[in-house]
């Protein structure tokens, strides 16, 4: 009877126990709505032009040369404008032709584009000599082409670059009855 009595007194005690771990299953919740406002990230507008008119894709038409010579070169500022509401960096993304003949493709293989900022259009005159400022690019019609850093310009501001196109002194024959439209490609990229 005692053995009955200890074993009996141990499974109420455990199952106190067991009970009394289990304990309440309570939960709170609340709920309310906030006016969290309007996010937003800004616009971004790069525009080129001329000095007078900047839009999205621009026909720079005072960067023209007819019968160029060998060792010739035809210059022309372009205004860069961040036409937004954000800060934002830009770079040249590529030079790219319409070459689709022999003789535009050695003409095209004898051209030097030549790209300087400046902070003045009188610094680069039209076809004028060459400008000085900082060189920004140097090289060939690629469609890899791009600046040597990239540029940075704040909502509503301009930036001043002279495009330069040199016929090398030592282009071919073949190269002479070449002619091309270059088209330059820009990217801008957001900043904080």
């Amino acid at each position: 009877m005692r053995r009955r009595f200890i074993f009996a007194s141990i499974a109420a005690v455990l199952a106190f126990i067991l009970l009394g771990g289990a304990g309440t299953a309570a939960l709170w919740r609340f709920q309310t709505s906030i006016n969290a406002g309007t996010v937003s990230t800004g616009n971004l507008v790069l525009l080129n032009g001329d000095a007078g008119s900047q839009v999205k894709n621009s026909l720079l038409t005072s960067l023209t040369g007819t019968a160029l010579a060998p060792g010739d070169a035809v210059q022309a500022p372009l205004t860069i404008r961040n036409g937004g509401t954000t800060k934002f960096s830009y770079g040249l993304t590529g030079i790219t032709t319409n070459a689709g003949n022999p003789a535009s493709t050695a003409f095209q293989a004898a051209l030097l584009i030549s790209i300087v900022s400046i902070s003045a259009a009188s610094q680069c005159p039209v076809n004028g000599a060459a400008a000085s400022g900082t060189q920004l690019y140097n090289g060939p019609v690629s469609g890899s082409a791009s600046l040597s850093t990239a540029q940075n310009l704040n909502p509503s501001s301009n930036a001043l670059l002279c495009l330069r196109v040199s016929f090398s002194a030592s282009a071919t024959q073949a190269a002479a009855a070449g002619q091309l439209a270059l088209t330059f490609s820009w990217r801008a990229d957001q900043l904080r």
